[in-house]
C-alpha cells in the first residue's frame, strides 16, 4: 500500500533494522546538514499489547515538534534515552543530526565489532541484550559514539527502559539533555541486566569507546556527570595507567583500528579527561 508523500527506496523479503539504519547512515554521509528520523514497525515479529504501547510511545517522541526543533546542544532526540544497561532507546526510534550520524561506524560493521568484543570476553547468549550486542546492537548504535549529545522528552522517572510502565496515549513532553536523571533512577531492581551491573560503571563505557572507536570522551561527555562518585576515580586511574578496567576490551579491527589495548598506551592528545 502506498504511503502519501513517501518514496519507496527498496523492498526486501527478509531483513533487519540494520538494513534501514544503513540507508539512513549512507544518506547522512552525503547530507551533513540534514536531520533524519528513524521509525520501524516495532512488534511486527512479536505482536503484543506491550509492543503496541511501546511503539506508540517512541513514535510520538521521534515525530514530536520538540524533537523537530532540536536545539544546537542535542544530536539525538527520543522519547526516552537510558544509559542502562547500555545507552539506548527501548524500541529504537529517534531523530538525529546527520552531522553526528556520519561519525558513527556503519551499522553492520558496528554489530560485527560488538560481536568480536562479546567473543573476546566470553559473553553468554543471555547477556547480549544487556551489552547492546547481537541483534541488540541496532538499538545501541545511534548512542555508541563518545561524542553523542542525547536529549529526551519524557519527564516522569517512573519509566526508564524495557516495557513497563510505558505511558499510554499522549504524554507530557519536556525536552532535556539526557540522561536527565541520576544513575540510580535507571537501575531496575530485579531486572536480569541489573544483576551484571551493566551500564552502572564508567569503565563499561570507556572500555567500549576505546575498543570500537579507539577514542576517549571529551570533557563535555554526558557520562562524567552521570557516573560522578560511581567509579570515576577508577576511570581516571585507568586512563592514567594506574589501574585496569573491569573489562579492558580488545579494540575492534573494524575500519582498521589500532590494536593498543590499554589506556596507558594512548597519546596525550587522546587523554581527554575533564
Amino acid at each position: 500500500m502506498a504511503i502519501p508523500n513517501t518514496t519507496l527506496l527498496q523492498h526486501l523479503d527478509e531483513g533487519s533494522e540494520l538494513v534501514t539504519l544503513t540507508s539512513l547512515w549512507r544518506h547522512c554521509l552525503g547530507n551533513q546538514d540534514d536531520i533524519v528520523v528513524y521509525l520501524h514497525s516495532k512488534g511486527s515479529f512479536h505482536p503484543s499489547a506491550e509492543n503496541d504501547q511501546l511503539r506508540r510511545f517512541i513514535t510520538r517522541g521521534a515525530l514530536s515538534p520538540e524533537c523537530a526543533s532540536l536545539p544546537s546542544t542535542c544530536d539525538v532526540c527520543a522519547s526516552r534515552m537510558s544509559p542502562v544497561p547500555h545507552p539506548h532507546t527501548s524500541g529504537n526510534m529517534f531523530l538525529a543530526r546527520c552531522s553526528y550520524v556520519s561519525r558513527l561506524m556503519a551499522p553492520d560493521p558496528f554489530r560485527i565489532a560488538m560481536t568480536r568484543i562479546a567473543r573476546s570476553q566470553g559473553v553468554r547468549e543471555g547477556e547480549l541484550p544487556c551489552r547492546g550486542m547481537g541483534r541488540f546492537a541496532a538499538e545501541h548504535w545511534v548512542y555508541s559514539h563518545p561524542d553523542v549529545r542525547p536529549c529526551d522528552l519524557y519527564p516522569d522517572p517512573a519509566y526508564v527502559w524495557r516495557y513497563f510502565p510505558v505511558p499510554s496515549g499522549d504524554f507530557e513532553r519536556a525536552l532535556s539533555a539526557a540522561p536527565r536523571f541520576n544513575l540510580t533512577t535507571y537501575i531496575i531492581r530485579g531486572a536480569y541486566c541489573s544483576r551484571g551491573h551493566w551500564g552502572q560503571r564508567i569503565e563499561h563505557r570507556l572500555d567500549e569507546y576505546l575498543a570500537v572507536y579507539n577514542m576517549t570522551p571529551t570533557p563535555s561527555w554526558w557520562g562524567w556527570k552521570l557516573y560522578a562518585g560511581s567509579g570515576r576515580q577508577q576511570a581516571l586511574d585507568l586512563i592514567s595507567g594506574k589501574g585496569r578496567g573491569v573489562n579492558e576490551l580488545r579494540p575492534s579491527r573494524a575500519r582498521g583500528l589500532g590494536r593498543g589495548s590499554k589506556w596507558a598506551g594512548l597519546s596525550e592528545g587522546r587523554k581527554k579527561v575533564p
